[in-house]
C-alpha cells in the first residue's frame, strides 16, 4: 500500500512538471509574439529552439548587454535577436551563419521583410570535411573553414554564441567545432548557449567544451549554457 502511495506521488509530481513546463513554453511564446506588430508571422519549426530558450536568449542579451552575438543556425531566433537589437535601440550586432542556401534565402527575404537587415551580418557557409584541428572523435561535417576564416578574419570580441547549427543529421558531433573555431575572437565573460543538449551528441559535447573551457554549465530541457564565474544564467522560469 505504501509503495502505491509512493507510486501516484511521483506520477502526480512528474504530471505538475510537465504541466509547469509546458505553461512556461506558452509564456514565453506570447512574450516572443508580442515583439512583433499583429499580423505578423515568425515561422518556427521542429528545428527551432524553444520559445523559452529564445527568451533565455534575450534576457542574456539585455541583462548583460552583449554587443557581439554569433549565432550557428539561422531562424526564429535570428528575428526575434535582431527585433530585440532594433526595439531597444542596441548597437549590437548579430552574425548568423547558415549553411544551407536555400533556407539562407528565406532568412535573407524575413529579415528583409521585418526591416532588420542592418542588425544581422547574414554568412552562407555550406558543409565540408572539417579539420582535424576542429574536430571531435568521428565527426566528419562543419560549415566551411575558409569562408568563415574571411568573413570573421576581424571579430575580436565575440561575447554570446548561440550554436543550433549544423543540423544534428549532417555529422556526428558535427556542432562541437564552434568552440575550438571561436574560442581565441571571444570576451573572457562569454556565453555559449548549445541546443539540444538532450542528445547525446549534444550531451558529450557540452561536456568536452566545459573541460576545454573550465566554465560552469546550467543545463535546462532542450539546452545547456556555459558562462564564465562572473556571470549568472539569467534564466526565465526558473522553477521549470
Amino acid at each position: 500500500m505504501i509503495n502505491r502511495f509512493k507510486g501516484l506521488f511521483k506520477k502526480l509530481k512528474e504530471n505538475q512538471r510537465a504541466i509547469l513546463k509546458n505553461q512556461n513554453q506558452q509564456t514565453a511564446l506570447f512574450e516572443l509574439k508580442s515583439m512583433f506588430s499583429c499580423g505578423n508571422f515568425i515561422p518556427m519549426t521542429g528545428w527551432s529552439m524553444s520559445p523559452r530558450a529564445i527568451v533565455h536568449c534575450l534576457n542574456i542579451i539585455v541583462l548583460t548587454d552583449r554587443k557581439n552575438i554569433l549565432e550557428l543556425g539561422g531562424g526564429a531566433t535570428t528575428l526575434y535577436i535582431a527585433q530585440l537589437l532594433k526595439i531597444t535601440n542596441s548597437n549590437g550586432k548579430l552574425t548568423c551563419i547558415e549553411s544551407d542556401p536555400e533556407w539562407f534565402e528565406k532568412l535573407k527575404i524575413q529579415l528583409e521583410t521585418y526591416g532588420l537587415t542592418d542588425y544581422v551580418n547574414l554568412i552562407l557557409a555550406p558543409l565540408t570535411k572539417v579539420s582535424s584541428r576542429f574536430k571531435f572523435r568521428n565527426q566528419d561535417l562543419w560549415y566551411d573553414t575558409t569562408i568563415l576564416e574571411d568573413k570573421t578574419k576581424d571579430y575580436t570580441a565575440i561575447d554570446f554564441v548561440i550554436v543550433d547549427g549544423p543540423y544534428g543529421g549532417a555529422s556526428s558531433f558535427s556542432r562541437y567545432s564552434a568552440y575550438p573555431f571561436f574560442k581565441a575572437k571571444s570576451t573572457s565573460d562569454i556565453f555559449w548557449l548549445l541546443d539540444d543538449t538532450g542528445r547525446n551528441d549534444e550531451d558529450f559535447i557540452v561536456k568536452e567544451w566545459q573541460k576545454l573551457s573550465n566554465l560552469q554549465v546550467s543545463t535546462f530541457d532542450r539546452y545547456s549554457l556555459l558562462y564564465s564565474s562572473n556571470n549568472y544564467d539569467l534564466a526565465p522560469y526558473k522553477n521549470q
